[in-house]
This record gives structure tokens, sequence and C-alpha cells, in this order.
């Protein structure tokens, strides 16, 4: 009954923050990447071939280029339009229900510490701020949101250093604000997690992020990573937020009155009028 409630109260947030968010990104977001993969594409057209390395064939070389075009043209990709559009609102949804199903529990054992009096839509928003700042907006000093035919670093080194930086962020920050009064030693070690990511050091692109660009090119693609960066730090605040209160919410209206017929641990709660 208390798994099948989180679940459901998951898929409602999830579906509530999944279809805000792609409304979010298709108003702000979906416009400056549309733009990027133009410039992109004008990019690739005037991209010189490559020479072949050194006693290599020509034929083998050309063999090479068409089989990575082949591959490259069997790769599945929704089409423009509705199809794109469709995909898009069905991943925010499925990752806004993963998430919530990560918050809600974690909520409902806050509320629980607290005897049932802490979850409300203030403090879902103040969760669902930590949540934005150990997932998007720490990482995102050191490895900033990318348009299309940017360069950048290895994948796996962006990845592994984003991985990190979201564990130490949101370890540091849990350490940081969960803290009792007078309880130094944890603000401190919460303090050094937060810095570990920075201390170790984002993997930067070998050469200028922009350098496959030339001319206007480059000063147009250079504006729109300014104004993509905005985009998707406010569209991801608003996403994380909405999902902090709304979890919050259901965490009040339908799991805690659930968890107080449970009987856990002895604690009164108010709103079930039994012990938990």
């Amino acid at each position: 009954m208390l798994f099948r409630r989180l679940f459901l109260c998951a898929l409602l947030v999830g579906t509530c923050s999944g279809l805000l968010h792609a409304a979010l990104q298709r108003w702000q977001v979906v416009p400056l990447i549309a733009a990027a993969e133009v410039y992109e594409s004008t990019a690739e057209a005037h991209e010189p071939p490559a020479m072949p390395a050194h006693g290599e064939s020509a034929a083998a070389h050309e063999h090479d280029h068409e089989h990575e075009h082949q591959h490259d043209a069997n790769e599945w990709q929704p089409a423009d339009g509705l199809e794109r559009t469709g995909w898009t609102i069905t991943a925010n949804i499925l990752a806004a229900t993963g998430y919530a199903l990560l918050l809600i529990p974690l909520l409902a054992w806050w509320d629980r510490s607290r005897v049932g009096t802490a979850a409300s839509w203030k403090t879902g928003l103040a969760w669902g701020a930590c949540a934005w700042l150990a997932t998007f907006a720490l990482p995102g000093l050191g490895l900033p949101p990318e348009l299309p035919g940017m360069g950048a670093a290895a994948l796996r080194s962006r990845q592994a250093w984003w991985l990190l930086s979201v564990v130490c962020s949101g370890a540091g920050l849990a350490a940081w604000l969960l803290a009792r009064r007078n309880h130094w030693a944890w603000r401190c070690i919460g303090a050094v997690l937060l810095a570990v990511p920075f201390a170790v050091g984002a993997p930067q692109p070998e050469v200028d992020a922009f350098s496959a660009f030339s001319g206007d090119a480059a000063v147009q693609m250079r504006l729109l990573s300014t104004q993509f960066v905005r985009a998707t730090a406010l569209a991801t605040a608003l996403y994380w937020l909405s999902l902090g209160a709304l979890s919050a919410i259901v965490v009040a209206r339908w799991v805690r009155p659930l968890i107080g017929t449970f009987g856990f641990g002895g604690v009164v709660a108010p709103a079930a009028g039994r012990a938990l």
C-alpha cells in the first residue's frame, strides 16, 4: 500500500513537473538549440576533409569515411516536429518521475523525524532549490551547458566529473544544512565536499569551444551560448522548484497520513492521530 501510494504520487508529481519543464524548454531552450544546429551544419559543410594518415591509402580512408556516414545515417533519431516534441515530453516526464521517487521518500522521512509538521510547499521549495544547486548550478560552474557544435572534452571525463560534482554537492549541502546548531564539524565536512570537485578540476577541451566556426558564425555562437546558459538555468530552476514543492505537498496530503497507520518509531503524528 505504501509503495503503491509513493509510486502514484511520484507519477503525479513527475507528470506535472515534466510537462512544465517541456513547456519551458519549448519556449526558451529549443529555439536556441535549433539556431545552433543551423550554424553546426554550416560548419560541417565547410569542414575540409581529413588527410589520410601516413601509410594509409586514399581508398581505405574513403571507405572508412563512407562507413562512418553510413553508421551515422543508420542511427535512429526522432524526426523534427511532433515526433521530437513527443519524445522530449516523454523523457522529461520519466526523468521527473524518477527524481520524485527520490524526493518524496526523503521528504517523508524528514517530515516524520520532525513529528509530521515539516513538509509544506515552502520547505519543498527549499529542497528543490538545494537539488537545483547540486545537479545544475554547482556542476555548471565547471561544465556549463553546451550547444550543438561546441567543442568539449572527452565525454567519459565530463560524465565522471559531473557525477563527482553532483555527489559531493549533494552530500556537502546536506551536511551543511541539516547539521544541528554548534555542530561545526559537519559544516566543515560539508564545505570540504563542496570544494572537492573544483579542486580536482573539470575537464576542458584542448582547443577553443568555438574553433569549428569562423567569422560571424563564431560570434553568433558565443552569443547563443550565453543565452543558452541563462535559459537552461531558468528552466531547470523552475523545474526543480516545482518538483520540490509538489513533492512536499503530496507528502503532507497523501503520504503522511498513510505512514501514521504503520506504527513506526513510536512518534505521534498529529495528522494521523496514531503512533508512528
